[in-house]
């Protein structure tokens, strides 16, 4: 995640102290999701070279313009922890800052294939792609991360609780870019897994499916997008087994 190699001797605030513990080790890669998203980010802007670096009044309602800087073979968004990150490292042209909240971003960023890149060049350098941007602020791990013990049992369709089966049907129907539709349980938490069609936004579709089906008189249930290249073992197990919707 971040090069203990980087490490500045003092953070400059409380996200840059939990980066610092988790790059050492000390902390673990969840806490940084967790203070991230109570956390307000540098978001650069373009403008004449200055002296002085400076801080641009978020007005509510006014249109934010995010640079897009290439990095890595990724389209990303620049963004700061600190003040004193921007300075170390920041171009010139970007001479002035918005502070925006990472739930303001994350809103933003939705449909997105950009990254999220701190610190550029900089001390304390790491990047989230779109699925963890939309992930926030529980950040589920991908699928590939299932621990190799846990216990992976894929769901026929007649099997999903009607209470998750009746709102998760109005959610496909509404979007035709949903393929197929596969369930599983994974130590007996029920996961559902989609099937998009190639272009479809990943991150966007975690991002809708936050917003619909957290809600009451939805029994908890996680969802991912199953990627046809790599489903990982959780995806290849869902694909294994009869799909819950196919279109």
């Amino acid at each position: 995640m971040i090069d203990p190699k980087q490490i500045p001797l003092e953070p400059a605030n409380e996200l840059e102290g939990v980066m610092i513990q988790v790059a050492a080790g000390t902390r673990e890669e969840a806490d940084f999701f967790a203070r991230l998203w109570e956390s307000e980010l540098l978001v650069p802007q373009e403008g004449e070279a200055g002296d002085e670096l400076r801080e641009l009044p978020a007005e509510p309602g006014a249109e934010v313009a995010l640079p897009i800087l290439r990095a890595h073979g990724r389209r990303t968004v620049p963004v700061y922890s600190s003040e004193q990150q921007m300075l170390k490292r920041a171009p010139r042209e970007w001479s002035s800052f918005l502070r925006l909240g990472m739930p303001a971003l994350q809103q933003m960023l939705a449909g997105s294939d950009a990254c999220l890149f701190f610190n550029p060049r900089g001390d304390l350098s790491t990047m989230l792609d779109p699925l963890q941007v939309a992930a926030l602020p529980d950040h589920r791990p991908p699928a590939e991360r299932v621990p190799g013990d846990a216990t992976v049992r894929t769901l026929e369709p007649g099997e999903l609780p009607q209470e998750v089966l009746a709102p998760v049907r109005e959610f496909w129907a509404r979007r035709p870019a949903i393929r197929a539709a596969y369930a599983a349980e994974l130590d007996e938490r029920l996961t559902v897994g989609l099937v998009l069609d190639p272009g479809a936004s990943p991150a966007e579709m975690m991002v809708a499916a936050d917003t619909e089906l957290t809600r009451p008189g939805i029994p908890p249930f996680s969802m991912m997008v199953i990627d046809d290249a790599e489903p990982g073992r959780l995806g290849a197990k869902m694909l294994e087994g009869r799909p819950i919707y196919e279109r």
